[in-house]
């Protein structure tokens, strides 16, 4: 009799909890932004909204903020037309990406972030300086020497960026940065301009990870520029599409790894003056508009361009040409499927087909070409590659060919 009632003691406080449990009132936006991010031992600032002693300016909140403290954006009082300097190790994040808005009005670059370990999410970020006048001036996010930053999930739009003549800008602009992180953002311009960039790493930046972004119409979706050693940089299942050049890179040992680049006006992948990178696992289609170098990938350079690895790509419907190798050589090219990549019968010259190459000293230096998938195969026979030798450097090229012994006879299953 005692044992009964005690089951009946704790059976009735189980109830209890449970039934309080259900009754708590539920979280807030800022509760839920909270669970879903690295946790911080700062203090939280709040910005907008209807909370006794919030900030109505972010930039506010920020000057009063410390390292590791944490500055949360209402979405109620948006829009925030500011111009933010970040220089603290703070989180900053929006209450939604959709609606917490940050707005430049085309004068100068929304957000700069020149401090180390900053996190930046939640937020649309539009319209920066209108009129750049210096290479990489603004932009609309700009890490400027900046390390360990992570920007996430937010959507960027460049508005209608006008530069002079050959100045270059960037929506993203990594400058000097290491291992920072751009992740799952969603990059646009609203009317493409020469020499703009979506993403760009320059002046030494390395080791830093572009990841799961959506960039459309740009010059360049993505751009490793040539000024720095840049380098063990990865650029993975990104979006690139509708830009001039899906991704364009030079110096080396970057991986681009299970990106989507497609319908890009001239070439999906162009690594000029690179060497060592990695090109796998990638959808490359659609990209180019027949005219000659348009092509899926291309490999490109003074033959400084060498020893890239290129494999287990999907390399569809190119126009004209899949992959071709301008003064590169060394690359090893391997179990690709190579599908349906031609020109129109008025292409130039040979610059069209599944695969194309024009090179310097190819006795000795020929790219290697291993069981990839061709369409145009001839069942059990050796592929041949056409192209062009130049005996001597500079001089009128010849007729010449490479050869794959043993292309594979179904396409590979690429996810």
């Amino acid at each position: 009799m005692q044992i009964n009632l005690h089951i009946r003691k704790y059976l009735a406080i189980g109830i209890l909890l449970l039934f309080v449990e259900t009754c708590i009132i539920p979280a807030t936006a800022q509760d839920i932004k909270k669970s879903s991010l690295p946790t911080s031992s700062g203090k939280w600032l709040y910005v907008g909204g209807s909370g006794p002693g919030n900030y109505t300016r972010i930039q506010n909140a920020i000057d009063n903020a410390s390292d590791d403290d944490t500055v949360f954006v209402y979405d109620d009082s948006s829009p925030y037309y500011e111009n933010i300097v970040v220089g603290k190790s703070i989180n900053l994040i929006g209450e939604n990406e959709d609606t917490t808005v940050i707005d430049a009005q085309k004068d100068g670059t929304p957000v700069r972030i020149v401090a180390d370990g900053c996190l930046v999410t939640g937020f649309t970020i539009l319209n920066c300086e209108d009129q750049i006048s210096q290479d990489w001036e603004d932009a609309v996010i700009k890490i400027d020497g900046g390390n360990d930053v992570i920007v996430k999930d937010n959507i960027l739009n460049a508005g209608d960026v006008q530069t002079n003549p050959y100045v270059c800008y960037d929506a993203i602009d990594l400058n000097g940065c290491t291992h920072c992180k751009i992740i799952n953002n969603i990059i646009v311009q609203t009317k493409p301009e020469d020499y703009t960039i979506g993403i760009a790493l320059h002046d030494n930046s390395s080791n830093n990870s572009i990841l799961g972004n959506d960039v459309s119409n740009f010059n360049f979706g993505f751009c490793v520029i040539a000024d720095g050693n840049n380098h063990d940089d990865t650029i993975s299942e990104n979006h690139f599409h509708r830009n001039r050049f899906g991704i364009s890179a030079a110096n080396g040992y970057n991986e681009i790894l299970n990106n989507t680049v497609e319908y890009n006006t001239e070439v999906g992948i162009n690594i000029q003056n690179g060497y060592h990178y990695t090109i796998s696992g990638n959808t490359i289609q659609y990209n180019g508009g027949g005219e000659k170098f348009h092509c899926g990938i291309e490999l490109m350079g003074d033959l400084s361009n060498n020893n890239n690895y290129v494999s287990n790509n999907i390399i569809l419907k190119n126009n004209p040409c899949g992959l071709q190798t301008e003064y590169s050589h060394g690359n090893v090219i391997t179990k690709n499927n190579f599908i349906d990549n031609y020109g129109e019968n008025g292409t130039p010259e040979k610059w069209w087909g599944n695969a194309y190459f024009h090179i310097q000293d190819g006795f000795f230096n020929k790219d290697r070409f291993k069981e990839n998938y061709w369409s145009d195969s001839l069942g059990i026979f050796p592929k041949i590659i056409h192209g062009y030798l130049e005996v001597i450097p500079h001089f009128i090229p010849i007729n010449w060919i490479n050869i794959e012994w043993n292309p594979a006879q179904e396409p590979y299953d690429i996810p």
